[in-house]
């Protein structure tokens, strides 16, 4: 039988598509673990469920999310940590790789998660409020105000997605630096 390169190729990028949703996988169960280690829990089961049964087609390919609130909260609070996977840069992002974004957010009364993902919307403007800065940065309502309009506060960090290489450096450069910034917006304890 004669293969065309086309189809070698074919089969080759859906290789790695699938080698991308694993290495997605892996990395969202590390940040899991990373955050039931100081009390935060993944919410709403539906963002779980689309991240496991819905990576395939294009969608694998944009983005992968993840809502996390403080267990002892339980299924309302008014504080959260929200992560995005831009598998892509936006669209007017100025670069080329993909990142990964962490939001520690503060809502002025109790919300839920159901609530808070109906009202989920774009995040590139706060995408291009931190993704050349070095550390979390608190934003402007204007640079959070797409993404989640019930928010009183919003403090955020982006970084080029391949360079997080497991549970011990999320835990450095995401989960203790974001958690930090969530106390600095007011967390109650």
């Amino acid at each position: 039988m004669t293969v065309d390169p086309l189809s070698k190729s074919l089969a080759e990028a859906t290789n790695f598509v699938y080698d991308l949703q694993a290495d997605i996988r892996a990395m969202m169960t590390s940040l899991d673990a990373a955050m039931e280690q100081v009390g935060w829990a993944p919410r709403n089961a539906r963002l779980n469920h689309d991240l496991k049964d819905g990576l395939n087609g294009m969608w694998v390919l944009w983005n992968g999310y993840r809502l996390y609130a403080p267990k002892e909260l339980g299924d309302s609070f008014d504080r959260l940590v929200f992560v995005v996977f831009h598998l892509a840069p936006p669209d007017d992002a100025g670069h080329d790789y993909a990142t990964f974004l962490a939001a520690a957010v503060r809502f002025p009364t109790a919300t839920t998660s159901n609530d808070v993902w109906r009202s989920w919307g774009d995040t590139s403007a706060m995408h291009r409020a931190t993704v050349n800065q070095a550390e979390v940065t608190v934003l402007a309502p204007a640079d959070f105000e797409k993404f989640t309009p019930g928010a009183s506060a919003v403090a955020a960090l982006a970084l080029p997605l391949c360079s997080l290489t497991g549970e011990a450096d999320l835990r450095a450069r995401v989960v203790g630096p974001i958690l930090a910034a969530e106390k600095q917006l007011g967390a109650k304890k």
